[in-house]
């Protein structure tokens, strides 16, 4: 685990927001990142990561896990002060998050002014330094990252103390180019360089010119004055080579608060997300192999942008397959790839696809679900249900498609059962109500039946199989008038021979009546095609 703290004498230069492009970035390459805001005075990391979810609400965080330890000395355990941030892009991993605390609460505020600071570290007895280093040491047990971000308090205290030197392997230092915050910036260096008793471990540095006012038209200006600074910095802190990295200034960036996560961004050369990347370079020295991995990753991803541009499938095909080859960690390539292979009727290819994706996110119900679809068109209803009961969280679809297996298998109840459930969940689902309506003539609900397809005709009246459904309860019934008068209307509106075939039981009755030969033959419907169609769940789609 490499440790890295962000830091800044003054507050207002976008400490937070590189912290969250890093760490967004490191997770984007497949990295287990942990992140932690230190900055307890004015806690705002959470409102960084804008495109990820938080897996449950703020209610406590470092101040109180500080607090119970300094005040009831009680060491805990880090893991129940933190929450996970889900990403809504799915070429991120999770981010596992120890937030300062429930900064909304007044109760955060009272525990953050009855730390005993002065205690933890200024007394004889004092434990804040082997406190702080089982923190660390927790983090690394508990979470397992590659990576710990922390997001260090401004100015000169006992907690920047903690951040800088003893809980960091590097420190990222950021200030603007203005007097006050290049001199912060270089007295927190020099004592960083600096021997001391309390915290004798020198983290590397990296000092970052934030917010830099240039374009790309002002190179030289942007040379000379990085120059200055150098020249500066070298002169102050008695060291023969000094670097400088640049997060160029973006109006709409500060503006917004928002760190970069769209891969159109990541790959134009030049953007402000380049210098991201190039202070992630440096941050990550030693640790991660990051021109071979960004190049690879870079270049999957931008054939995955042509694949969402292309409109041939089989060129679809080809680009999500290269995508594949060079990125095989992204459970969304495999995912498309199974979508558009289950679309051209690859269905053992789209099932190993899903699977695929299903091993890198093996909690996705969506997956499950999508591998349940599959295994329906193929018939293979017990693999289907297997599936399906690992993926209730889909909702309407996954119970329909239960209800529409069940009816396949002659268990009606059950059939039922899961209609009832997937139209409770969606009751505007038209084919939903048409299924339903088909299960109640099977159980011979005739009432129920009718008043389901009533429903699904309402919502879609242009549908021809709900008129086809509604004249096989009315044959059910016996009502042949009413059978021929609705069948008919349902050829009229393009009734095809596999959605017959999902009433076999209803049509194989009048296939010996001339009339309904004729009326048949009147649409082009062979009725050999009625006892050999093919009407499966396809209809249901793929999530």
């Amino acid at each position: 685990m490499k440790t890295i703290t962000f830091y800044s004498y003054k507050g207002g230069v976008g400490r937070s927001l590189a912290l969250s492009n890093i760490a967004v970035r490191l997770s984007e390459l497949g990295q287990n990142v942990c992140v932690m805001d230190f900055d307890l005075d004015a806690p705002g990391l959470r409102f960084k990561f804008k495109d990820y979810q938080f897996s449950s609400p703020i209610k406590q965080g470092l101040v109180d896990y500080i607090y119970k330890f300094s005040n009831e000395g009680v060491l805990d355990d880090i893991s129940k002060y933190a929450i996970s941030l889900k990403p809504a892009n799915d070429f991120f991993k999770e981010i596992s998050f120890i937030c300062a605390g429930d900064i909304e609460s007044k109760d955060y505020w009272s525990k953050h002014a009855k730390i005993k600071w002065q205690d933890l570290f200024f007394s004889e007895y004092g434990q804040g330094v082997d406190f702080f280093l089982d923190l660390k040491a927790q983090v690394e047990k508990k979470f397992n990252p590659d990576y710990f971000l922390i997001d260090s308090r401004t100015g000169v205290t006992e907690i920047a103390g903690i951040t800088l030197r003893l809980l960091a392997d590097h420190v990222v230092v950021l200030g603007i180019n203005n007097r006050e915050n290049l001199f912060g910036s270089k007295q927190v260096i020099k004592s960083l360089l600096s021997d001391d008793n309390m915290f004798p471990k020198k983290p590397s540095i990296n000092f970052v010119l934030s917010r830099a006012p240039f374009d790309k038209h002002e190179k030289e200006k942007e040379r000379l004055v990085i120059e200055k600074i150098r020249e500066e910095f070298k002169s102050h802190l008695g060291l023969s080579y000094f670097d400088i990295s640049v997060i160029h200034g973006d109006k709409k960036i500060e503006e917004e608060e928002g760190h970069l996560l769209r891969i159109d961004q990541q790959v134009q050369l030049g953007s402000i997300s380049s210098d991201y990347w190039d202070i992630l370079k440096i941050v990550t020295e030693g640790s991660l192999n990051l021109d071979a991995k960004v190049l690879q990753i870079r270049r999957a991803q931008i054939e995955f942008i042509k694949y969402m541009n292309e409109t041939d499938n089989l060129r679809k095909l080809e680009l999500l397959d290269e995508a594949i080859k060079l990125d095989g960690t992204k459970y969304l390539y495999y995912s498309e790839r199974g979508n558009l292979n289950f679309k051209l009727g690859n269905i053992d290819a789209a099932i190993i696809d899903h699977q695929e994706a299903l091993k890198i996110s093996p909690s996705s119900p969506k997956l499950n679900y999508n591998i349940a679809v599959c295994y329906t068109e193929k018939k293979v209803y017990d693999l289907a249900l297997e599936y399906l009961n690992k993926s209730d969280d889909v909702g309407y679809p996954a119970f329909y498609c239960k209800g529409f297996i069940y009816r396949e298998t002659g268990s009606y109840d059950l059939a039922l059962q899961a209609l009832n459930t997937a139209l409770s969940i969606s009751p505007t689902q038209d084919k939903g109500f048409n299924t339903r309506a088909d299960i109640h003539r099977l159980l011979g609900n005739y009432n129920e039946a009718l008043s389901d397809i009533l429903s699904a005709i309402e919502l879609k009246p242009d549908k021809a199989i709900y008129f086809a459904t509604l004249a096989e309860i009315y044959a059910s019934q016996g009502k042949e008038d009413d059978f021929y008068l609705n069948l008919t209307i349902a050829l009229s509106k393009g009734l095809s021979s596999d959605e017959l075939s999902s009433a076999r039981d209803v049509y194989e009755r009048f296939l010996k009546q001339e009339k309904f030969i004729a009326l048949l033959g009147k649409y082009d419907i062979d009725p050999d095609d009625i006892k050999n169609g093919n009407y499966t769940v396809r209809n249901v789609g793929l999530s």
